[in-house]
């Protein structure tokens, strides 16, 4: 009993540093999360930028040349759907670490 009221009150500096490491551990994995997010994020955004960009010129194809109107939109489908992947891939590759 004795010992615990010392340990309480900060008699023992193991217990003080062994806290420290553990709330620099916890700040040191909430700070790689918020880079995570923060990558993600920038990569969502130039995905969506890049795919309205995409679909601009899509429809100004269109106008040019009316006929390949079906080939037009896949081929902006299909870049959006790996721009989609290559997000997926990064929010996979940064949870495994």
């Amino acid at each position: 009993m004795p010992n615990e009221l010392s340990r309480w009150l900060g008699g023992d500096a193991a217990i003080e540093r062994r806290q420290d490491r553990e709330l620099a551990a916890v700040e040191h994995t909430a700070d790689i999360a918020e880079a995570r997010v923060a990558g993600i994020n920038r990569a969502t955004k130039r995905a969506m930028y890049e795919t309205m960009l995409t679909n601009m010129l899509r429809a100004r194809a269109e106008q040019i040349a009316p006929d390949g109107a079906e080939l037009y939109a896949m081929i902006a489908v299909a870049g959006a759907v790996e721009s989609t992947k290559v997000i997926n891939d990064i929010n996979r590759r940064s949870c495994r670490r």
